[in-house]
């Protein structure tokens, strides 16, 4: 009786399946060369639906895993060493290695996500990214992937930590205070937890209408928006004397900003920050804490958990408001 042979999907069997061509097909596999958001999604769809694995994948299937989970950042910033010493602190300690990309534009990042299709690596952290998360979402295929940036997904955990109900009690704290005046420095108005500050202002200043909360500055890409920030108050003959801004390295800029000026912090304004990283205690800056070392340890619990099969618990994340004060 003669026995069946099994055939394996081959790249010629995706470009066919994804109607594409073979080189498309490859540069999607490897990682190399341009290809079009929809091509992509047609060939990894393909992958999916075939179960294809590459080559190198089915020779190295043996191991299983790895042990080295990639750190995928768009750029360098300051909570992000932080971040990523907590991260790789925790990782050791489970017998992980961590590989860090800075990746700054499209094409890299995909590289590195096509490293977890090839089982380069058991699982990926994305802490900043520059694709959108449509582009991301199907890699979820080949490994786990977690992320700090606010993200409502079943399939790839976010660490983040809500802004809405700390800014509101930041407001109300205000208020009590006796502050009629309050300025915010706002992240990019596309980005998550700006879109969930916003609506803590708006929800503040319906019920409070004898708080302006009018003078606001946001971030736009290719520009400082502690220098915007800082050029608006300066030039405002009633700009607001307390100011709320999104994180601690814009807070220290303006704060520099001002200095320039001879303006001293909690002497001539007040300013709140978000972070509470080791800028915000140099500097002396009211910061909120928002437990980076717990959302880093969560992240990785979680890749661990899924790669594992096992049931490591959450932090439970409370962030709470740090004085500082030199």
């Amino acid at each position: 009786m003669s026995r069946r042979k099994f055939k394996m999907t081959t790249i010629i069997d995706l470009a066919r399946l994804s109607q594409t061509s073979k080189s498309t097909v490859s540069r999607v596999i490897t990682g190399k060369g341009y290809v079009s958001a929809d091509k992509r999604k047609a060939i990894l769809k393909a992958i999916k639906e075939t179960n294809y694995i590459p080559n190198r994948v089915a020779q190295n299937l043996k191991s299983q895993q790895t042990k080295t989970i990639g750190f995928i950042a768009e750029d360098y910033f300051s909570i992000a060493g932080d971040f990523l010493n907590y991260f790789v602190k925790i990782a050791a300690k489970y017998d992980y290695n961590v590989n860090t990309y800075f990746t700054h534009n499209e094409k890299r990042e995909l590289e590195v996500l096509n490293l977890l299709m090839s089982k380069s690596l058991d699982g990926v952290f994305i802490l900043t990214t520059v694709n959108d998360w449509d582009k991301i979402l199907p890699y979820t295929r080949f490994g786990p992937i977690a992320t700090w940036k606010r993200l409502d997904s079943e399939k790839i955990y976010s660490s983040y930590v809500d802004h809405y109900p700390i800014y509101l009690q930041i407001l109300n704290d205000l208020r009590n205070d006796g502050r009629t005046k309050v300025g915010h420095i706002l992240n990019d108005s596309n980005s998550q937890n700006t879109v969930a500050t916003v609506q803590a202002i708006k929800d503040f200043s319906k019920k409070y209408p004898e708080v302006n909360n009018d003078w606001q500055v946001f971030h736009h890409s290719g520009q400082s928006a502690h220098k915007m920030a800082a050029k608006k108050w300066l030039q405002e003959a009633d700009s607001p004397k307390t100011i709320i801004c999104y994180n601690d390295y814009e807070a220290s800029g303006f704060m520099l900003e001002l200095k320039k000026h001879h303006l001293i912090l909690n002497r001539d304004y007040q300013l709140i920050s978000f972070d509470n990283s080791h800028l915000s205690k140099v500097l002396g800056l009211t910061s909120v804490d928002l437990k980076i070392q717990q959302q880093a340890e969560n992240s990785f619990f979680y890749l661990y958990n899924q790669l594992n099969d096992t049931k490591i618990p959450y932090h439970r994340i409370e962030p709470r408001i740090i004085s500082n004060e030199l």
